[in-house]
């Protein structure tokens, strides 16, 4: 069982996406933020601790890219799910290059995002 529930914070500039992330999760009993503009991501970022990040690749004013690159500068442990559009030879290249924990494609189902959260979470807290 996890101590407080844990924050994860949904960047995706489609609002209908990012509410029902964020409404599922809730439901899940975890504490979400949604933001739609990468520019005010990063700021949040900055003042509020998260404990889970998901982000869109495609943003408005900054790439989800830079989004991750902010947070793992400010703490490496911090997972990263990216929902991107991309092909499987790009995913894995971006994977690689910016250290992103997991990145699903567009379209993808609930499920798949829930069960890497849930589980990735359950680890982090069963390892301290």
């Amino acid at each position: 069982m996890l101590p407080r529930s844990p924050r994860i914070l949904i960047v995706e500039d489609e609002k209908l996406i990012g509410w029902s992330i964020a409404n599922v999760l809730h439901k899940l009993g975890y504490d979400t933020a949604v933001i739609t503009c990468g520019k005010r991501a990063k700021e949040i970022l900055h003042t509020t601790e998260f404990d889970f990040v998901i982000t869109d690749l495609h943003l408005p004013a900054f790439s989800g890219l830079e989004i991750v690159s902010d947070v793992k500068k400010m703490n490496s442990h911090i997972p990263v799910l990216m929902i991107s559009t991309l092909e499987e030879e790009e995913i894995h290249t971006l994977q690689q290059q910016y250290n992103i924990d997991y990145i699903i494609p567009k379209p993808f189902d609930l499920t798949q995002i829930t069960s890497i959260v849930q589980n990735c979470l359950e680890y982090q807290y069963a390892a301290r």
